[in-house]
Formats: C-alpha cells, structure tokens, sequence
C-alpha cells in the first residue's frame, strides 16, 4: 500500500502504473462512446417522451429529481453521512468574527464583490434548474463557495455542532424523506410523484438540497482547514 503522507515523492514505477492504468480506462470510455450509434439511444428517447409527467422541461432534472430518484436520495444520505463523518474533526478555536478585519486591500474589495454574487448566482442556479442545466447541486457549491470567499476574510462560521447546522446538514434527506410520504399518500406508489405537484414538490427538494449541500461543502472545507492549522501549531 503507497503511504501518500509518509512519502513525499512516489515511486517512478507505481506513478507509471497509475497513469498507464487511467489511460487505459479513458481510452476505452472514449472507444464506447465512440462506437454508440448517435440515433439508438433509447433512455434519451424514452425520457424525452415522458419529461411531459416530470413537471420540468430539463431532462438532467427530470431524471435526477423524478425518474431516478432514489439515486438521488441515496446521493443525499451521502452527504448526510459526510457531514457526520466530518463534525468530530471540526476545530472551534479558528479566530473568526462576523465582519471583516481588515477592511482595504485587494483582498476586500474582490471579496465584497464577489460574495453577493455568488449568492445572487446561487438563486439564479436553483430557479433555472427546472428548464435549463442547473439546480440544487450547483447552487450548494456556489454558496459553499461563498463562505470560503468569506473566512479568506477570517469571517465565517466554525461552531458548527448546534442543532441549525445539524438541521442544515440533513436537510436534503429528511425534505425528500418527506415528499416521498405525501407523494405515497396520493399515488400509493414508493417515489411516484403526482403529476400535478411534481414542480412543486422538485422546488421544494432542491431548495432545502441547496442549504445542505453547502453546509456540507464548507463544513469539509473547515476540516482540512483545521487540520493544516493544527499542523501548523505542532509544527511551530
């Protein structure tokens, strides 16, 4: 097994053999797509004829939000097991503070910018992920983005551990857990959404996806933050 921590430059030969290895399945995805006739896709042609029932008109959301939607679920408890396997390592000592430090430099003026506009290009991302590429997953990550613009301010937030951020944290799964019952009460069938509320009830998933994505996001974020920090302290 490669100790990637105990050494710091790895072995020529176990280099060669993953770039060789990584090579060989690039190139036979890229053989398969190749040799995949441009007009026999049938899971395209069967979600186009459906996407009518989805209650959106973007087939990614379609598919990730309705018709597989227990991948999607099981995506969510994912990141709610991230979010567990996280919190133990998070250090609550960084020096934070709820407004900026040191406010002039470059630092600042980039930041103050740029942080409204990840959080207004976070909304934008969640309403136009019903009809265009979009939706829960980007917008988290615009918005995780944000507090990591934020804390190179030292502004952020690192006591993580009450109940909001655990709230925060299994928001996701707990909201679908929850449209899955009330879509069983009028379909009587497991993740069969009705087809009247479908956009409703997607909106109301991907917008409590958002807030836990990105709460995850940073929280990661803050963990290896605290442990380079905490190397740091040993190290001086």
């Amino acid at each position: 097994m490669i100790d990637a921590h105990g050494d710091k430059h790895l072995k020529k030969t176990h280099l060669l053999f993953i770039i060789t290895g990584v090579s060989l399945l690039a190139a036979l995805v890229i053989l398969a797509l190749l040799q995949t006739p441009l007009h026999a896709n049938l899971i395209y042609d069967l979600v186009k004829s459906e996407i009518h029932k989805s209650g959106v008109s973007n087939p990614v959301t379609a598919v990730l939000l309705n018709f597989r939607a227990y991948d999607t679920l099981l995506e969510f408890a994912v990141f709610f097991c991230v979010s567990i396997a996280c919190l133990p390592f998070l250090e609550s000592s960084f020096p934070t503070s709820p407004h900026a430090k040191q406010k002039d430099g470059p630092l600042f003026s980039l930041i103050s910018v740029l942080a409204p506009l990840c959080i207004l290009l976070s909304g934008y991302m969640l309403w136009v992920g019903s009809f265009k590429p979009g939706g829960a997953f980007q917008a988290g990550a615009l918005l995780a983005g944000c507090g990591l613009l934020l804390s190179l301010s030292s502004v952020g937030v690192t006591r993580m551990t009450g109940l909001l951020w655990r709230l925060l944290f299994s928001a996701s799964i707990i909201f679908f857990i929850i449209v899955i019952g009330f879509s069983y009460i009028y379909t009587k069938t497991f993740l069969m959404f009705p087809i009247t509320m479908s956009a409703g009830l997607i909106l109301f998933v991907e917008f409590a996806a958002t807030f836990s994505v990105a709460a995850t996001l940073y929280l990661c974020y803050l963990t290896v933050r605290g442990k380079k920090q905490m190397g740091l302290d040993n190290a001086s």
